[in-house]
C-alpha cells in the first residue's frame, strides 16, 4: 500500500535569474523561501499582506494590488484594543486607527508597484479551506 502521492513536476522551461524581480505570497513558507532568496541577494517582495493560506485571500490580495486599493476606516474592526484588517496578517494591527492604516497602505502602495515590474509571481498556498464571517466574507 502507497502512503504517499507520488510528484514528478517537470523542470520549467525558463528558469530563474538572479536579476528578475520575485513577488511572492501565500502560507509561511513564502517566507521561509523568501529570507533564503533575499540572504542570496534576490530583488524580492513577499506578504505584503503578510501570511496568507487560502486561494480565495491571495487572489483577493493580488487583485487589490492589482488595482492599487486603498484601505479606509471603514474596513477595520476593533479587537481587544487593537485595529486589525481581516485582508491582513495580525503584524499590521495597531492601538491606532492611522497607524494601522498607514501601515496597510504603505504596504499595498509598495506591491502595486513592485508587481508591475515583476518576472515572477510564486504562490504557496496553506490551505484549500478559508474562514468566513457571518455576513459571509472570506477573511
Amino acid at each position: 500500500m502507497e502512503f504517499r502521492l507520488a510528484f514528478n513536476p517537470t523542470a520549467f522551461q525558463h528558469k530563474i535569474q538572479h536579476q528578475h524581480k520575485l513577488f511572492l505570497a501565500g502560507s509561511c513558507f513564502t517566507e521561509q523561501i523568501g529570507a533564503k532568496l533575499s540572504y542570496h541577494k534576490f530583488d524580492l517582495l513577499d506578504n505584503p499582506n503578510g501570511i496568507l493560506f487560502n486561494p480565495v485571500s491571495i487572489a483577493n490580495a493580488i487583485e487589490n494590488y492589482i488595482n492599487n486599493k486603498t484601505y479606509t476606516a471603514e474596513e477595520l474592526f476593533l479587537h481587544q484594543e487593537l485595529w486589525g484588517s481581516w485582508d491582513h496578517h495580525t503584524k499590521f494591527s495597531s492601538l491606532s486607527q492611522e497607524d494601522c492604516l498607514s501601515k496597510i497602505n504603505h504596504a499595498q502602495q509598495k506591491a502595486n508597484s513592485f508587481l508591475k515590474n515583476a518576472d515572477w509571481l510564486l504562490l504557496t498556498l496553506g490551505s484549500a479551506f478559508v474562514y468566513e464571517l457571518p455576513e459571509g466574507r472570506i477573511v
